[in-house]
């Protein structure tokens, strides 16, 4: 299991902010090539290696967009400006970097001078509907308030802000400076220069600094609630960073600018609960933090002080609020899908779940049920261990979600333990199309039957591709309707493998894509051809069942043919180039398996049985 580093909700802080590093410092009424525009300046607050992340737009004085929006491109790396320039006549954005100028961007609407100039960030760079506005200029801001702002040789100023990694933006620590002449360096020479002459850069700050050490860390001030196991003694511990202050120990040879007191205390009785003095900062030594309680507030408190104790002038705190979150038992998973989908809401299944499937490709994705429901568990972290298919395992802990209209269950930083028992075969009800359809709630990840199912005539031959984006999803029909078979384990055996013609008989775990019913299977193991259809194809098997520790493997020519066979959770254990019809299966064991044979680039599936 994880250590905890510090509280786990700095983590849910951090996937908020997006790792966001430009702050929008900015704007000028000005001649540009091509009319009388706005230019927004934006400086880079950190490293930013992929500016495509990146986008500036408009958002009209009512508060909606009007659909002016730009997707950066380039890189850019602390202390860079940005310059993006709305040119009315033109019609254009274009963006100049001090090494890569003169980069033409898709057409916007002007800016008029009621309008908001937004800044946005989109985690997936795709800018499809994703994105997040990190900073404003102009009457909209995302508070609904407006942003202090300064004029100042025609440029407007943020007096006072936030940037977008935390960090507070002032004008007092902004000087000018010098000339910044952009013309000339690209082919926009000979233009109109569009911005005024000067330069700009920030005068390091000297004053002390102390925070949980870590990008994620809580901001200063905060409130926030956490994962239960933070009570779980061992799981949380601290580490603090320090700038401007060396941190050392009166009385000894580390002896510096002084050291950190700290203490962390239940609001609820008041009580010390734990606390203490560090002589060490910025080296990676974490501290344990002991007798927490979940259910419980807790006020956490550092500061610097001198080699003698006392406070800094002025004091330099470092200070926020948590609360531990308890546990809600549900006795099953249909229970935990009625629950209530809270980031600050955990819950924990006391009955036991089978484990349906694993995909532990680019983040780890397992489907457990039990006789009332089923669930997927999203686990982008690895932070639990593995289940395989059959595994029995109980009080499975976490919080709710929904991503693309799926209800998941995030873990917390807990141990789910080793599997109660393994080898269990979960129970798969068999259901029509028409009815996994109407009843999507009612289905959603559950494991079940889907029998004659034909695929696509337009998609039969062609191979299997793993689910990105637009692909990798194939329509499937029975006599029901029909509904889409997506190939979303990007790891399973059948990718590559052509799409069967014929009827089949599918094992499938139902998914869904928003309101959309979907279907995904997790091996060849999964895609059976009928014994009718098999029976009448240029293939054949037997004796099946069989006990005799051979099977004899007929087609209609003498040409070789490559056997896989699969047991039920889709292992491979036989691979092997068949030339005289003969397989020898001795060393399996008693049960159910698939066959998949082909001849020619003809594949057939059939179930065999070894007593």
């Amino acid at each position: 299991m994880k250590k905890l580093y510090f509280f786990l909700s700095a983590i849910l802080i951090s996937s908020l902010s997006y790792g966001q590093d430009l702050i929008l410092t900015g704007v000028i009424d000005a001649t540009l090539p091509g009319g009388s525009p706005k230019a927004v300046e934006l400086y880079a607050t950190a490293n930013i290696p992929d500016l495509s992340l990146y986008g500036v737009g408009s958002a009209n004085n009512g508060g909606g967009t009007d659909g002016s929006e730009v997707q950066l491109s380039g890189t850019a790396s602390l202390g860079d400006f940005i310059y993006v320039a709305y040119e009315a006549n033109a019609g254009d954005f274009n963006t100049w970097f001090g090494f890569n100028p003169d980069i033409t961007h898709p057409s916007a609407t002007n800016v008029n001078g009621d309008d908001a100039i937004e800044l946005f960030y989109d985690a997936s760079g795709t800018f499809s509907g994703a994105e997040t506005v990190i900073d404003t200029f102009g009457d909209i801001n995302t508070d609904g308030t407006n942003e202090p702002w300064e004029y100042l040789d025609g440029w407007a100023y943020r007096v006072d802000g936030t940037g977008p990694d935390g960090s507070t933006f002032t004008l007092s620590n902004w000087t000018y400076s010098g000339k910044n002449v952009l013309d000339g360096e690209s082919s926009n020479a000979g233009a109109s220069t569009p911005f005024p002459n000067g330069t700009y850069s920030t005068t390091p700050n000297t004053d002390p600094t102390l925070k949980i050490a870590g990008t994620d860390a809580p901001a200063n001030g905060s409130s926030f609630t956490d994962d239960p196991e933070t009570a779980v003694p061992g799981n949380a511990t601290i580490d603090f960073e320090t700038t401007n202050f060396t941190v050392g120990e009166p009385g000894t040879g580390t002896q510096g600018d002084g050291y950190i007191v700290w203490s962390i205390v239940n609001i609820n009785n008041a009580g010390n609960n734990d606390g203490g003095n560090i002589y060490t900062a910025n080296d990676g030594v974490e501290y344990d933090i002991t007798g927490l309680i979940a259910g419980e507030t807790y006020d956490f408190t550092s500061e610097l002080v001198d080699n003698a104790g006392a406070s800094l002038s002025p004091a330099v705190i470092y200070s926020f609020t948590i609360t531990i979150a308890q546990y809600n038992n549900v006795a099953n998973l249909g229970a935990l899908r009625l629950q209530t989908v809270d980031p600050d809401t955990y819950y924990r299944v006391t009955g036991q779940v089978i484990n349906t499937a694993t995909d532990a490709d680019t983040e780890q994705v397992m489907y457990f049920q039990d006789a009332t429901g089923a669930i997927k568990v999203f686990d982008a972290d690895y932070e639990l261990q593995t289940y395989n298919i059959g595994d029995a395992v109980s009080n499975i802990r976490g919080r709710l979600e929904i991503f693309n209209g799926t209800l998941q269950f995030v873990p917390t930083f807990a141990d789910w333990g080793t599997p109660d028992t393994t080898g269990n075969t979960p129970s798969a009800p068999t259901v029509d199309i028409a009815t996994i359809t109407a009843n999507l709630d009612d289905y959603e990840s559950e494991l079940v039957n889907i029998n004659d199912v034909t695929f696509d005539p337009a998609d039969v031959g062609n191979n299997f591709v793993a689910a990105i984006g637009g692909t990798g999803n194939y329509d499937i029909t029975d006599s029901s309707g029909t509904m889409i078979f997506r190939s979303d384990f990007g790891t399973a055996n059948y990718i590559g493998t052509p799409i069967p013609s014929g009827s089949q008989d599918l094992t499938v775990i139902v998914s869904r894509f928003f309101g959309t019913a979907q279907v995904v299977a997790r091996s060849l193991s999964d895609f059976t051809l009928d014994l009718e259809s098999f029976e009448i194809g240029e293939f054949n098997i037997y004796p099946n069942p069989t006990n005799t520790g051979n099977v004899t493997i007929t087609s209609t020519n003498n040409d070789v043919m490559d056997i896989q066979v699969f047991d039920v959770l889709g292992k491979q254990v036989i691979n092997q180039r068949l030339s005289n019809n003969n397989l020898n299966v001795s060393n399996l064991r008693s049960g159910l398996y698939i066959v998949k044979i082909t001849q020619n680039n003809a594949s057939v599936t059939k179930k065999l049985v070894i007593k």
